[in-house]
């Protein structure tokens, strides 16, 4: 067995960006005889892509497996059969047809969101967000109105359909523009959040993130959230609702009514089999082209704000310097799309449109492609912004189902298409350019705030590689050249390029760290903006990325003083500015005098401020303002001062109070605040000499602190606090002792402690084998991801079928010493799925020698199954965990179920035929332990192995239980009470395992058991 730091479990799993939202089980074919009640999901397999086109009639969904040639159709049984009879082969995919008609738990606390999915906002949450931006940032935002949903046109309620449009007003344009549309299909609930939640992101990061800062200066972002409200209502009641509502179709109450607006757009509109003309069809164009008035508002809208850019002709391409981007976002399927979709015909700007959408794959790390490479579609939002307008017109096809998880929204959607969204307004001002060219990342300048005239470094990284290569590749060149600007960036007039230098010394790689010294003599005090951008060696220049510099007229050293009475207090004025400066202070103490030498002074130079006649200045802080007044206007910069006439005394604790328990593992410590003191210290220690501090801070100004450690639960703690200024340090406070709160398997009050198996697997698996059965086993020990030490336990989650088994030795459990646990800890980033696990990791037990094993299912304590595992998985459909991903978890397991019994434990990792994740499962510090009556023992004996009057010696094996209760003491803060050996023969126990036990021991190696 390795040293015992504690053996508790890793279980990673590390989930990779799902690419195409396959099923996750095997396929089915419907009995007929039975039929089906509800709607399901088949899988329509074809052999020409052709094909499909024969399928506009039903609700197919935005989802092609090109490998394996099939499309997903919802149906109903008669639909089933339609499509049989139409020749086409299909199966149901089970996994596909479970998302489709799950009902969404709804919690009883839940106050706002769409029932079930609390994480997007409803139409009126969603507009009263954006009334709310406006509101808020007025400078930033405003709210138009484009145009009447159906409803509303009809006089049945309905909505305005509303374009949150975010730009900085106070900057003139005229400025190229991203334009969003989301929520066109109603049932897609992701879409219209991510447009929120962009909007939200654009106007609290203004004037924080220069990029953001710059987007909203010079370009201008519209939104229009709902572009189908009336539909998403209908959605947010839990129907798969996906066209407007216009009762004109299909019969006025048909939960079929209604048009598709993205088969509706006056382009190619119905030309090519890429809709369908059946009222009740899901892909309904409607009777003309735009005959709808969302369709209407959406067209005037993108007509209104974006030039017509491209000829009449289809072969007639916008010019390269085309402005504008076009983005609609759907779902499902993980793909960027690009026109043409009604033809396989390359759209004249193919090329570019491409190599734009690779950079926005890049992100997200969704399928680049035409968007004929879905299926034939015609009359859409996409192709209508390009074809009639010329526009860089783009569809993101988000996630893998319509009615989303929110975990797979907030952790994957979200974060990797938000800056998708930031490139596509970066880029805006001329998209079919500025893709190709390199990306300026990590844009720094160091120092960021610096006195005028003082050197500023700024340095980049210069990226032309950054596309995805998924489907095809995208040519990339070196790095050519890299340049920066001053407030002014490269597009505006009087713009003025400084070149950047190879860091290397010479641009010959598509990657390129670039550097260059700011001058900044003649510049105002203020902040500034330093733009960035590269060149490629094909002559493309890359989109801008920025960051702040403040400069200052003058700066002060030190910012803050402390000074005991009658003593002065001098502060150094640094001045960068070239020229006069006059300085003045003000709320320096009464009585006292602020005076400065030189002044005014000739800049660039320096003044010092003297604070002095101290003594008769109350004491206290202040708050000294130091103002310069020179010939461009004035700078005021504060610097403190605390005045002291005496020591403190001892501060005063307040909590937690003496001897308190059950605190909480990260408490805040608060005291009173001592007379005149400046700042305070803090010591916090597991024994009453404080010689094993486990957390301190000093130089605190406040009278509260609270640790950035965790403490150990179940352990007595000691703290104290003392004050300082300038006149002295005082006197240690009292000290004060609390016991921090039980944690799950923790020994209680007169217990102590017994490990019965303790493995980190830093010596090896020391017994742990593979389990016999099961299938692509790859449990091996590995050092990529570990909880301590060089080495954990791991197993890949591959992307076919397996059960991987490992085993523990065999343990034997103690009656009578409960409570008996299980402790491990795991890392998860396991496939999840809405309710539960595609891919997952479960734990077993055996009390027969690993004869037959059962699931443990009761009794976890910290880390709860995450729901049941889909068909498909040789698992089964058991509870799981699947975390998506879960850090570091210390995993506890109540045991006492199986007192007085040999078991053995089993990880089984279970894996369908779909997605992979390399990291997989780990396993690592894995612990067993039970809970004795502490037995009274000579002091030098702590396995108490000298029976009353008995002659056994001190020997090896009191030493190595001493040892391996220090390791395990260091390792997870479990005190083994008879191990504390240097204070048991005093009867006053520090509650430390250390070093000291080790020693005592070892001086007593050999001593024969008292008679």
């Amino acid at each position: 067995m390795a040293r015992s730091p504690g053996f508790r479990l890793l279980l990673a799993l590390v989930l990779c960006s799902l690419l195409l939202p396959v099923a996750h089980a095997a396929p089915v074919v419907p009995p007929h005889s039975e039929g089906f009640t509800n709607p399901i999901v088949a899988r329509v397999y074809y052999d020409d892509a052709a094909q499909i086109k024969q399928l506009a009639d039903f609700d197919l969904f935005e989802y092609n497996n090109t490998t394996e040639k099939y499309v997903l159709v919802a149906v109903d049984q008669d639909e089933y059969a339609a499509i049989e009879r139409l020749g086409f082969r299909l199966q149901v995919d089970e996994l596909e047809t479970a998302n489709f008609n799950r009902k969404p738990e709804i919690s009883p606390d839940q106050v706002n969101g769409i029932p079930g999915y609390p994480c997007y906002r409803t139409v009126e949450e969603t507009f009263a967000t954006a009334q709310s931006i406006v509101t808020n940032y007025p400078q930033l935002a405003s709210f138009v109105d484009a145009g009447n949903s159906w409803q509303k046109s009809a006089g049945l309620g309905g909505y305005d359909m509303n374009v949150l449009v975010l730009t900085n007003s106070a900057v003139p344009g005229p400025k190229p523009k991203l334009f969003i549309t989301s929520a066109i299909h109603a049932r897609e609930y992701t879409t219209a959040e991510l447009a929120t939640r962009f909007a939200e992101y654009l106007v609290t990061n203004y004037n924080v993130d220069p990029d953001v800062t710059w987007i909203l200066d010079y370009h201008e972002v519209h939104l229009m959230l709902h572009t189908n409200p009336d539909g998403r209502k209908q959605a947010e009641t839990g129907l798969s609702w996906r066209k407007n509502t216009n009762q004109n179709y299909c019969g006025a109450t048909s939960t079929s009514r209604g048009a598709d607006l993205n088969r509706n757009f006056n382009f190619q509109w119905g030309c090519c089999g890429g809709s369908s003309s059946s009222q009740c069809s899901e892909t309904y164009r409607g009777p003309s082209a735009a005959s709808e008035p969302e369709t209407q508002a959406a067209q005037a809208y993108m007509r209104a704000i974006f030039p017509d850019q491209r000829g009449p002709l289809l072969t007639d391409p916008a010019p390269p310097d085309a402005t504008g981007v076009y983005v609609d976002i759907h779902s499902y399927s993980q793909l960027v799309l690009w026109p043409w979709g009604f033809t396989s015909t390359v759209a004249p700007n193919g090329p570019a449109l491409q190599t734009l959408g690779r950079k926005f794959a890049y992100f997200n790390s969704y399928l680049p492609e035409q968007a004929i490479g879905l299926y034939a579609t015609d009359g859409t939002t996409d192709d209508f912004s390009y074809g009639d307008l010329g526009i860089a017109s783009y569809t993101f096809e988000l996630g893998t189902s319509f009615f989303q998880d929110c975990s797979t929204f907030e952790n994957t959607i979200l974060p990797t298409n938000m800056p998708a969204l930031i490139y596509a307004a970066k880029a805006s001002r001329t998209p079919y350019m500025t893709a190709a060219g390199p990306d300026a990342l990590g844009v720094a300048a160091a120092p960021v705030t610096v006195t005028t005239g003082d050197p500023v470094n700024l340095s980049a990284t210069l990226n032309d590689t950054r596309f995805n290569n998924s489907n095809g590749s995208e040519p990339t060149q070196a790095v050519a050249a890299a340049e920066y600007y001053i407030d002014t960036p490269p597009w505006q007039a009087g713009a003025v390029a400084y070149p950047m230098s190879p860091a290397d010394g010479t641009f010959n790689s598509t990657i390129e760290n670039a550097v260059a010294t700011i001058n900044t003599s003649g510049l105002n005090s203020g902040r500034h903006t330093i733009f960035v951008r590269g060149k490629d060696a094909a002559n493309n220049w890359g989109a801008v990325s920025a960051v702040f510099l403040t400069l200052s007229v003058f700066s002060a050293t030190p910012v803050s003083q402390a000074i005991c009475t009658p003593a002065n207090a001098d502060y150094t004025i640094n001045v960068g500015y070239a020229g006069a400066v006059t300085f003045s202070a003000l709320g320096h103490p009464l009585g006292a005098t602020a005076t400065f030498a030189p002044n005014p002074v000739a800049g660039p130079g320096s003044t010092t401020l003297t604070i002095g006649n101290t003594g008769s200045a109350a004491t206290g802080n202040y708050t000294i303002g130091v103002t310069g007044l020179y010939n461009g206007g004035s700078q005021t910069s504060n610097v403190l001062l605390n005045v002291a006439n005496a020591a403190p005394p001892a501060p005063i604790l307040v909590s937690p109070a003496n001897n308190a328990t059950n605190v909480a593992s990260q408490p805040t410590f608060t005291w009173n605040a001592a007379s005149q003191a400046a700042t305070y210290s803090i010591q916090v220690a597991q024994d009453a000499g404080f010689t094993n501090i486990v957390a301190s801070a000093t130089g605190l100004t406040g009278v509260s602190y609270t640790p950035s450690v965790t403490l150990f639960t179940s352990t007595r703690y000691y703290w104290r606090v003392w004050a300082d200024n300038a006149c002295g340090v005082s006197a240690y406070s009292t000290i004060f002792t609390f016991t921090t709160v039980a944690a799950p398997g923790d020994c209680g009050p007169g217990l102590v402690p017994s490990t019965l198996l303790s493995e980190d697997f830093e010596t090896g698996p020391n017994g742990w084998t593979l389990g016999s059965g099961g299938s692509g086993n790859t449990w091996a020990l590995w050092g990529t991801r570990v909880h301590s030490g060089l080495q954990a336990f791991h197993a890949t989650d591959p992307a076919t079928s397996s059960d991987q088994r490992l085993v523990s030795p065999s343990i034997a459990l103690p009656s009578g010493q409960n409570p008996l646990s299980l402790q491990f800890w795991n890392y998860q980033s396991f496939e999840p799925r809405s309710g539960g696990c595609y891919d997952g990791g479960i734990l077993e037990i055996s009390t027969n020698a690993g004869s037959t094993w059962t699931q443990i299912t009761s009794g976890l304590l910290t880390d709860p199954y995450n729901g049941p595992i889909g068909s498909g998985n040789p698992l089964g459909t058991v509870n799981a965990w699947c975390g998506d991903p879960q850090d570091w978890l210390n995993s506890i397991v109540d045991l006492n179920p199986y007192a007085g019994q040999t078991v053995k434990f089993r990880f089984r990792l279970g894996s369908d035929t779909s997605v992979g994740r390399p990291d997989g499962w780990n396993l690592d510090d894995v612990v067993v332990r039970s809970c004795q009556v502490e037995t009274a023992c000579y002091w030098a004996d702590p396995d108490c192995s000298c029976p009353e009057g008995g002659a056994t010696g001190i020997d090896v094996v009191d030493i190595a239980f001493t040892a391996n209760a220090w390791s395990l003491y260091q390792t997870t803060g479990a005190y083994t009470r008879a191990a504390d050996v240097d204070c048991r023969a005093s009867g006053g126990c520090d509650q430390v395992n250390d070093i000291r036990d080790v020693q005592a021991v070892a001086s007593m190696w050999g001593t024969a058991c008292p008679e």
